[in-house]
């Protein structure tokens, strides 16, 4: 059961990746190594970031996020390579359907924002995920063209007026590693 939710996540996010990453737009094509690195990668920030003991929710917005990164925020990231970053712009144009499996003894939902909405903004979201970490987002994936380096941009909201946007940069030597993580708004 577990082998048959692992390849209909990988032929889901292949899917999104070629329709969201195509020829045309993105300058580093994707492969079936940047499928399961995409898996990794965010398994890697739920369980690094994410993951609290002793909540009992994790909810995810059900659409990638395309939060556009821009040229001044560079300094911020002197190891980030223009590839990387290139990348990152071409594959976040537009937003597509987020899902991730997590094995962990948590339940997790993916919502919209209308259906935060239709739920009663966040006291109505609190009393149908209670507990919960709030409402986490994620953009898609950016890799260099020597697919060592990815950049990913986090949200995290958990009530009106807060809530804290990060860049994330990963880095590859055997595995996957978290190298940098900047917060690049508040609210």
């Amino acid at each position: 059961m577990r082998i048959s939710k692992i390849i209909f996540l990988q032929l889901f996010v292949m899917a999104f990746f070629l329709i969201n990453c195509s020829q045309d737009s993105s300058p580093i094509q994707p492969n079936l190594q940047n499928l399961d690195d995409d898996f990794l990668i965010y398994s890697l920030i739920i369980d690094s970031l994410l993951f609290v003991p002793g909540r009992e929710w994790i909810v995810f917005l059900d659409s990638t996020e395309t939060w556009t990164f821009p040229p001044q925020d560079t300094a911020q990231f002197p190891n980030l390579q223009q590839n990387t970053i290139d990348n990152y712009v071409s594959c976040n144009q537009i937003s597509s359907p987020f899902r991730i499996n997590i094995d962990k003894s948590l339940k997790s939902d993916f919502i919209s924002w209308k259906k935060w909405e239709t739920l009663g903004g966040w006291d109505g979201f609190y009393q149908n995920y209670p507990n919960s970490h709030g409402l986490i987002g994620f953009s898609k994936i950016g890799y260099n063209e020597t697919e060592n380096q990815a950049m990913v941009y986090v949200s995290t909201n958990i009530y009106y007026l807060a809530g804290t946007g990060y860049i994330i940069i990963l880095g590859r030597g055997e595995n996957w590693q978290i190298d940098q993580i900047e917060i690049i708004w508040i609210s």
